[in-house]
C-alpha cells in the first residue's frame, strides 16, 4: 500500500471532512436476557474521527457500499488512517468498529448496518459506513 497517499487522503478528509462520533458496544456493562438480547444497549464513549458524510445517499453510492435505501440515512467515508489514528484499527489491520455500533454526525444518532473497506488505486484506503437513524 502506498502510505504516503493514504496519509494524504486522510489529511484531506481532515481538512474537508465532516467530524463524527464512534460510539462502540459496550458488552461486558450491558445486561442481557436469557436470549442475549438487550432493550437497552450501553456504548463506550465517543471516539471522533473525520470522514465525507453522505446525508440521502444516492442510489449509486448505496449500490457500492452494498446498503439498501430503505434502511440507511447516511453513509460516511472515513479513511483508514483515520481509524488507525484513534484506536480503531488493529496492527494487522482490523477494524474494531462493527454492526452493533453506533455513529453520531449533527446530534443525529444512526445505528450502523453496513461497514464496506473500499479501494482506489488499488488500495484498500477507506471504509464507508451506512447507518439507519435511531428513532
Amino acid at each position: 500500500m502506498n502510505y504516503t497517499l493514504a496519509k494524504q487522503i486522510a489529511q484531506f478528509v481532515r481538512e474537508n471532512g465532516g467530524k463524527v462520533g464512534i460510539y462502540l458496544y459496550d458488552v461486558s456493562s450491558t445486561k442481557n436476557d436469557i436470549y442475549g438480547e438487550s432493550k437497552k444497549k450501553k456504548y463506550k464513549p465517543p471516539v471522533f474521527v473525520y470522514g465525507f458524510v453522505y446525508l440521502e445517499p444516492s442510489d449509486e453510492m448505496l449500490t457500492e457500499v452494498g446498503a439498501e435505501k430503505e434502511l440507511t440515512d447516511i453513509i460516511v467515508k472515513i479513511p483508514k488512517e483515520e481509524f488507525k489514528r484513534v484506536g480503531l484499527l488493529t496492527r494487522d489491520d482490523k477494524l474494531l468498529v462493527n454492526q452493533d455500533d453506533l455513529i453520531e454526525f449533527n446530534t443525529t444518532t444512526y445505528n450502523i448496518l453496513k461497514i464496506k473497506p473500499t479501494t482506489y488505486l488499488n488500495s484498500h484506503l477507506m471504509y464507508a459506513i451506512g447507518g439507519q437513524k435511531v428513532k
